[in-house]
């Protein structure tokens, strides 16, 4: 059986895993049956999303040089638009800033468009304009 858990720590902090959970032992006709271990998983930590922060201090923050290159325009369009979901963000600047940060963010591909789309992280609102979704907030607080 897997489970869900979401911890809360004195500062606030919330922690997210999941695991596997097994049955003890029990016996049965006089016979002990042992469960199964299954390995659990590491806790996902939140990162908290300060769009108060420089666009390089917003980096750094997501730990963008090691995200994917969607996970990176999403972080682009999400501190473009500080968050707000209904904020439009066109193309041009997504791939301005992106020239800027060479250095963080490796090299440019319009592709990375496509999965961002796909996995609803952005959303397409007119050709070379988007707009971050909730989705796509929630994989940047993902610390990996």
């Amino acid at each position: 059986m897997k489970i869900k858990i979401i911890l809360t720590d004195e500062k606030g902090n919330d922690y997210v895993g999941e695991t596997a959970l097994s049955r003890l032992p029990r016996k049965v006709k006089g016979k002990i049956i042992e469960a199964k271990v299954v390995p659990s998983t590491k806790l996902i930590e939140k990162v908290d999303l300060n769009f108060s922060l420089s666009i390089y201090a917003f980096m750094k923050n997501i730990d963008a040089k090691r995200r994917s290159g969607p996970i990176k325009i999403t972080a682009l369009v999400a501190h473009l638009s500080r968050g707000d979901v209904n904020t439009i963000v066109k193309a041009v600047d997504i791939r301005r800033q992106w020239q800027r940060m060479k250095s963080t963010l490796g090299k440019w591909n319009t592709f990375y468009y496509t999965p961002a789309k796909q996995n609803n992280w952005i959303y397409p609102v007119s050709t070379g304009s988007y707009k971050i979704t909730k989705e796509g907030l929630e994989i940047l607080q993902k610390k990996i």
